[in-house]
């Protein structure tokens, strides 16, 4: 039973355009029925649940015509909102990457560009006592 739910459930979650809370509260309330249709059916697989409640698809369609087109809106806004977040916090830290290994680099780089003009040996003799 909990695998065809678990089967189901997946595929109706992300058929679902609201918020996690009343994804969740929708998902718990379904699951409920689903429980109490498949314990009186001899042999539960997905194909009596999608009998009984429908495809996952129309399911979340008929919900989501309950909550009503703003409902839905909002939900995708806020997720664009999300994405748009993720996609510049993502882009900069790929620009400091880069910056920062093309700093290393000219630093190691210019390691070897250092060139001995002159040497000199200079040597220090000990004063010892003598007595």
């Amino acid at each position: 039973m909990n695998e065809v739910w678990n089967v189901y459930a997946k595929e109706l979650r992300s058929c679902l355009q609201c918020s996690r809370a009343k994804k969740n509260t929708f998902l718990r309330e379904t699951r409920r029925l689903a429980e109490d249709y498949l314990s009186g059916v001899s042999e539960p697989n997905i194909e009596n649940l999608i009998e009984f409640l429908g495809t996952p698809e129309e399911l979340a369609r008929s919900y989501q015509d309950t909550l009503g087109e703003q409902s839905a809106r909002k939900y995708r806004k806020r997720t664009g909102r999300k994405l748009a977040v993720l996609c510049a916090v993502s882009m900069v830290v790929l620009i400091g990457a880069i910056i920062s290994i093309a700093y290393y680099m000219r630093l190691s780089n210019r390691w070897h560009d250092v060139t001995i003009t002159q040497e000199e040996t200079v040597i220090i003799y000990e004063e010892s006592e003598t007595t």
